[in-house]
């Protein structure tokens, strides 16, 4: 689980939100959360935010000690001791690229924060502490291993779940599938938990053996709230929401290919929206932009509030463009044109809700298809798949499956 403290003074979890509403009292002064820390300025500021919040937090650096630390910080050297030129894939001899590896990411951060994982459950054990269920955010990375080996090395009767509380794609972010031998090696959780039913096979691609189930999709609770739900007007002219992710390259890719569309479309009267992640820099991304359109209307609120009020999306990569799906509004997926095109909609959902553009006249075309010249009978078809898309994608957020992921008794 990831700390997301926010500049308002106050914490806000974006991962499990609103959980502990649905859990009784004298349980939820049992559950503590271990927040892995990304920001390395003001920890005292971020520790007193997070010390007011309702959440109960353990952290690691109070049950780690300096040995562990120094322990984690030369592991490379330890490492370095294996021979790698004996390994082979599929009768492919791979040292060589192991070794390449190995020097490239000889002072990984990642590697260095797993280790410290794994050892902290080690100290927890020497503290007596007694754990019932452990509950991790799964996205199968280095840090997660290193979580889940020492929890099945440390605590190998308590039971865990790792929770994967996202759509992605699955093609790029290949490393969030577990394999056959990180389960042998115990390296994943005893199950798996995603948010739709439509996800479960996903997650078997490379071995079935591994435990998958639905729990609540927390974050996109917002999805079955029928009021929020509903557009409460007809726009007079198009908007069109441009989602842009994290990445500076990415979104500039996105915001290209619009601008191409508009030096061709000279009576273009379409008004887009600007979305930016978060964590994006937009202020980086202008100056990577020079053709910035100053009609673009940059919208800072929350993504809820934006798509209720767009005819379509553009974007690629995120969540965001399921989200958009449920709510009937159409999504052109901007395909990348400097690397991998990062799609996280199913094949399995209909082209009449969707579509990859990588040049300005695909674009052009996929727009005029689902939006511009889209007419009532397939606009309906579009509200009605979003239906299906949320009830298929979305598990709703009810004190009974909180409870049963949690593995509380009923």
């Amino acid at each position: 689980r990831h700390a997301n403290i926010q500049n308002v003074l106050r914490f806000k979890d974006r991962y499990y939100t609103n959980i502990l509403d649905y859990i009784p009292d004298h349980v939820t002064e049992k559950i503590f959360f271990v927040p892995n820390i990304q920001i390395k300025k003001k920890l005292n500021s971020i520790l007193k935010i997070a010390d007011k919040a309702e959440e109960q937090f353990l952290y690691k650096f109070d049950f780690l000690q300096i040995k562990d630390f120094l322990y984690a910080l030369f592991s490379p050297f330890r490492i370095k001791r294996i021979q790698l030129h004996g390994f082979t894939y599929k009768g492919i001899k791979i040292g060589p690229i192991l070794s390449s590896d190995f020097k490239k990411n000889i002072s990984n951060t990642s590697s260095f924060n797993g280790i410290l994982n794994y050892l902290f459950f080690k100290r927890l054990k020497e503290e007596n502490v007694k754990l019932g269920f452990v509950v991790n955010w799964f996205e199968n990375q280095v840090i997660d291993r290193g979580f889940n080996k020492g929890k099945n090395t440390f605590y190998p009767g308590t039971p865990s779940v790792g929770y994967q509380g996202f759509i992605i794609p699955r093609d790029f972010n290949f490393y969030t599938i577990p394999t056959e031998l990180e389960l042998k090696t115990k390296q994943i959780p005893n199950k798996i938990a995603v948010i739709g039913k439509e996800i479960l096979n996903d997650l078997k691609i490379l071995t079935s053996k591994i435990n998958v189930i639905t729990a609540p999709a927390f974050r996109f609770s917002y999805l079955h709230n029928q009021e929020l739900k509903k557009k409460q007007f007809r726009n007079v002219k198009p908007r069109i929401l441009v989602a842009l992710p994290i990445s500076v390259s990415g979104s500039s890719d996105i915001l290209k290919l619009i601008i191409e569309y508009n030096n061709i479309k000279i009576d273009n009267f379409i008004k887009w929206i600007i979305k930016p992640h978060p964590s994006l820099n937009i202020s980086k991304l202008k100056k990577l932009t020079p053709e910035w359109d100053d009609s673009f209307e940059v919208f800072y609120e929350n993504f809820y509030e934006s798509i209720r009020q767009a005819d379509l999306m553009v974007g690629n990569s995120s969540s965001t463009c399921m989200e958009s799906l449920v709510y009937g509004v159409p999504v052109i997926i901007a395909g990348s044109r400097s690397g991998f095109t990062q799609n996280p909609i199913p094949e399995s959902v209909p082209k009449i809700m969707w579509d990859i553009s990588y040049t300005v006249d695909e674009f052009t075309n996929t727009l005029d298809k689902l939006l511009l010249q889209a007419d009532e009978k397939l606009k309906r078809e579009q509200r009605k798949m979003g239906d299906q898309i949320r009830s298929d994608y979305f598990e709703p957020v009810t004190e009974k499956g909180v409870r049963k992921f949690l593995n509380l008794h009923q």
